[in-house]
């Protein structure tokens, strides 16, 4: 492999992705988590070399060890964007076909925690922290109900990580936004955001990830207003 950015790159293998079929445009289309064979129309793409690059020196990054893959009874379909802004009353159906969601650009497939966790922590809303438990407690309870071999657990471990690994990645667009093109009115936003990644890295499963950022980026600097 060529090193083309030193101790900040770091090169990694995945075996279990899923590329569509089309000669002209290869498509990234899903995962094999869990054992499961490719969807019709495309075609699993072997050891694909892939880089990742750190904005800070680490050996391999604060969200290298966190593996959500296993939780192959929460994929499918995903929007990968819903903040309460896309989504709308259809005031002509019966619930819970009443609900509908324009903007589809980021649609995938993928974990179904990625969803509820960018809805239940939109970055522009605030939504308080006993909201949140108590509406991601009814999700998972009406999945229960429908699927006994749902693991609750893995679930809320999948939403802190996702919505830990989401909510650094709006911290770091909202800071590019304001420094290259400008749109400072995006600063408004990053103490609530910082306040859904403290949420985030609660959960015992990430205890390390809260440790990365206690020693890269103590609590006394993520409270001062960011100088841009």
């Amino acid at each position: 492999m060529p090193d083309v950015g030193g101790s900040l790159t770091q090169w990694h293998v995945h075996s279990d992705l899923c590329l569509t079929d089309n000669p002209d445009q290869k498509v990234l289309a899903g995962f094999t988590f869990g054992g499961r064979s490719c969807p019709p129309g495309t075609t699993k793409a072997g050891n694909t070399p892939m880089l990742h690059v750190w904005m800070v020196p680490n050996e391999c990054g604060p969200f290298a060890g966190i593996e959500v893959g296993g939780h192959s009874a929460s994929q499918g379909c995903g929007h990968s964007h819903t903040p309460t802004g896309p989504i709308i009353s259809l005031d002509d159906r019966v619930s819970p076909r009443d609900v509908g969601i324009i903007d589809f650009q980021d649609a995938l497939i993928g974990p179904a925690a990625y969803d509820l966790v960018s809805l239940l922590q939109d970055a522009r809303v605030n939504v308080n922290e006993s909201l949140e438990t108590r509406l991601l407690g009814h999700y998972v309870s009406r999945i229960l109900e429908r699927d006994a071999a749902f693991d609750a657990e893995e679930f809320r471990f999948a939403y802190a990580a996702l919505g830990a690994q989401r909510n650094t990645k709006i911290l770091g667009i909202f800071a590019r936004l304001a420094m290259r093109d400008g749109k400072r009115q995006y600063l408004a936003h990053m103490p609530r955001i910082w306040g859904y990644l403290e949420r985030n890295l609660k959960h015992e499963g990430l205890q390390g990830l809260a440790a990365w950022y206690d020693l890269n980026l103590p609590r006394s600097l993520r409270a001062q207003a960011l100088r841009i």
